[in-house]
């Protein structure tokens, strides 16, 4: 038996679920959104981070490991 849609569950304050496999996690995601709406909880407006300086770029793990 295949499932048809994610699975999401909610008790108060605590949502349980998950997408059962991971071609249905759009899905799961629509409902843990959906979840929240209706509990009243929205995005607020972020400013951007443009003083957050980038890191470095990583040593690739092959050129430590491999002389």
């Amino acid at each position: 038996m295949r499932p048809d849609n994610a699975f999401l569950d909610s008790q108060r304050r605590l949502m349980v679920g998950w997408p059962t496999k991971l071609a249905l996690a759009p899905d799961f995601a629509d409902r843990v959104l959906s979840q929240l709406s209706r509990d009243g909880i929205h995005p607020t407006p972020q400013s951007p981070l443009v003083d957050v300086p980038r890191p470095p770029m990583a040593i690739p793990v092959w050129d430590e490991l491999l002389p």
